[in-house]
């Protein structure tokens, strides 16, 4: 059917005028001459593992078969082997490889010989999966919610464990997507010890359980249970917390006594461990318990070395890209000798008036784009003692990659004097807030006027947003902004440099105003079934995007989310999509082509005004549009 191109007033012309001259010409559209004989092939169904199935056909003419292109934009998961050939009786393979996602996919596969077209979907079914969140938790005394989220793509049942029937209990559970979020209210203690109850979730083959751990009556809990002193001796504190009355008890030592202090503190305690004069190890152990009931305890253990020990000042050191000395101070009454590992650019160097229990150490300048880490070991070789010094270097030039173990040390790997002239990074592992803080100084941030960093290109793909209770931006008016787990929050990059950022795959949200006024950014890219909201305003006044691909799994674009993205001249909204939010796409006055899906059902007000030159078809499952959606004039198809 070809479709009219109208130019219309929304003021004067109804749509279901055009729908209706549209239906008219399908009623009227000549019948194609058969060219494809005896084809009776209906849809096919697979397994989640690789599979083969044949179907057959015989043509009047030469024919192609061909399959739709995925959104993945991977390596094809279905194929059909031949593709071409001429009039005869043909027999098709149709192969797929192993689903390994948590969904079910399918994909159009199309005969056409002459003009006669011919067609059926191809679907494979998901990698089942059951995944918890987490699976323990632990609960006061007083009892409390637990809540377990559950990610499935198969049915299940949730089973509370027979011993803990009576103080757990189900309540409101929520749903959404494929993620549930059970509820379940854990009773109070009334026993004087801890309590352990169980969940099971199951479908009949797979199995998650949820472990609960509940406090007794009365606590004793030290903050460590072993100490390691020197063969020097020294002075220990030990922090305990109760809500008791509690003992100590003194093991029969004269080694180690209790030393009291003006602060002194019922919960800080302090003890004085004499020097080991002997050739071997010394271990003791002091013990807390309740006075009323003795089972109530906790024992620090206390373990000394002996005389003949080696012990180095720092256990790691940090060094900048442009290298330099590095001064390391053993404490030994052995010999030893130092081992260095087998790298180029950790080497021994001398200085005037060098100690015997002093070493110096030469880096290297790094100048590849990676941090580096290497271990220095010093040993006794004849009783085998050794204590080992950890090397970290961070990495110099426009392009740096760093792996973040630990969330809020970014800065351990990039030096205070290189930050502000990285211009790519790439990053993974976990970003805290001072990471995240890190990395806007890095771009250059409103927030920072002093601030001239050159970062350009930022690459978190395998990395993930934690919420540790750091901040982000420096709270205004009572304002938090404090990072949320797999989210892209308010502010989060808002910055002067950024032209291109890859988010983390794990991202699940785009919070309101994350890139909100980010004038440089011109690509964005969000993976594949990762986030579902686009949020209120998300990248409003983002004047040079040009390129962002909205992937499959977004459900929602809120109000004002690409307000004044004047550069951005198409976009396709993937199936999924349901409602296009106020002022969605207001003032971006280059859009010139919008795919809607065929899933959507609402366009508010103004989604598309100040979009002049717009050419746009409206899927027919939209049920609410406001008069003042588009601009007065435009092309509808």
């Amino acid at each position: 059917m070809k479709l009219k191109k109208i130019s219309i007033l929304f003021i004067l012309l109804p749509l279901c005028i055009f729908f209706t001259a549209c239906s008219k010409e399908n009623d009227n559209a000549p019948k194609q001459s058969e060219n494809i004989i005896d084809f009776e092939q209906g849809n096919m169904n697979f397994t989640e593992g690789a599979g083969e199935q044949t179907f057959s056909f015989t043509t009047n003419t030469a024919w192609v078969v061909s399959v739709a292109s995925t959104r993945n934009r991977g390596v094809p998961w279905c194929t059909v082997a031949p593709t071409s050939g001429n009039a005869g009786s043909h027999t098709i393979k149709v192969t797929t490889t192993p689903n390994e996602t948590y969904d079910d996919r399918s994909v159009t596969v199309t005969l056409k010989a002459g003009a006669e077209v011919k067609s059926f979907v191809v679907s494979q079914k998901q990698k089942d999966a059951l995944l918890l969140t987490n699976d323990k938790f632990e609960v006061d005394q007083a009892g409390g919610t637990v809540t377990v989220e559950v990610k499935s793509n198969v049915s299940y049942t949730a089973t509370i464990g027979e011993e803990c029937k009576d103080w757990i209990k189900e309540s409101n559970s929520t749903r959404a997507l494929s993620t549930t979020t059970k509820s379940y209210t854990v009773a109070m203690n009334e026993d004087g010890k801890k309590r352990e109850g169980s969940i099971i979730f199951s479908d009949g083959s797979l199995t998650e359980t949820v472990h609960i751990y509940q406090a007794g009556g009365s606590i004793i809990l030290l903050s460590q249970n072993d100490c390691h002193v020197s063969a020097s001796g020294e002075e220990i504190t030990v922090e305990l917390r109760s809500n008791c009355d509690y003992e100590v008890v003194m093991p029969s030592v004269d080694w180690i006594k209790e030393t009291m202090t003006r602060g002194m503190s019922s919960h800080t305690l302090h003890y004085t461990v004499a020097p080991n004069d002997s050739y071997d190890g010394r271990k003791t152990e002091i013990i807390y318990r309740d006075k009323s009931d003795s089972s109530i305890a906790d024992t620090l253990t206390i373990l000394q070395a002996q005389k003949d020990a080696i012990i180095i000042s720092e256990k790691e050191v940090k060094v900048g890209s442009e290298g330099g000395t590095v001064e390391v101070k053993i404490d030994a009454n052995v010999d030893f000798e130092m081992q260095l590992p087998d790298v180029e650019w950790i080497s021994e160097t001398s200085t005037r008036g060098l100690s015997t229990h002093k070493k110096y150490l030469k880096i290297a300048e790094n100048t590849g784009e990676t941090s580096r880490t290497a271990e220095v070991v010093f040993k006794n070789t004849t009783s085998g003692i050794e204590e080992t010094l950890t090397v970290s270097q961070s990495a110099k030039g426009k392009r740096v990659k760093v792996h973040v173990e630990k969330a809020g040390t970014l800065s351990d790997y990039i030096a205070e004097s290189e930050k502000l002239n990285v211009e790519e990074l790439e990053v993974s592992g976990n970003l805290g807030g001072k990471d995240i803080a890190f990395i806007r100084e890095m771009a250059g941030t409103y927030n920072h006027a002093n601030t001239e960093g050159k970062l350009v290109y930022l690459d978190m793909t395998e990395a993930n947003i934690v919420a540790d209770g750091e901040y982000y931006l420096p709270n205004s008016s009572g304002k938090e902004y404090l990072p949320t787990e797999n989210t892209i929050g308010e502010r989060m990059f808002t910055s002067r440099g950024l032209q291109t950022i890859l988010l983390p795959k794990s991202v699940t949200s785009i919070d309101d105003r994350a890139f909100s006024s980010c004038h440089s950014l011109n690509k964005v890219v969000i993976y594949e079934n990762s986030v579902k909201t686009i949020g209120m305003a998300a990248f409003e006044y983002c004047s040079s995007l040009a390129d962002i691909v909205l992937p499959e799994g977004v459900t929602t674009i809120a109000r004002s989310a690409f307000w004044g993205c004047s550069s951005l001249s198409r976009i396709d909204l993937p199936e999924g999509v349901t409602t296009i939010g106020h002022s969605a796409f207001y003032g971006c006055e280059k859009l010139s082509s919008v795919k809607l899906p065929n899933s959507l059902t609402t366009i508010e007000g103004f989604a598309f005004s100040g979009c002049n030159g717009l050419t746009i078809t409206i899927p027919d499952n939209v049920e609410s549009m406001s008069m003042l959606t588009f601009p007065t004039v435009l092309d509808l198809i």
